[in-house]
């Protein structure tokens, strides 16, 4: 049987793992450049 000592430490754990996760700002992306237009061939 899990002891509320065990439980406790559980909970906090998870509870930390999950704040420090959703504290991460998502990647701004760079607008790319135009892309290069298509040339032909000599």
């Amino acid at each position: 049987m899990i002891s509320l000592r065990h439980a406790l430490l559980l909970v906090l754990t998870a509870f930390s793992v999950s704040a420090f996760g959703a504290d991460k700002q998502p990647a701004v992306q760079k607008k790319q450049d135009r892309p290069q237009p298509p040339t032909r061939p000599l």
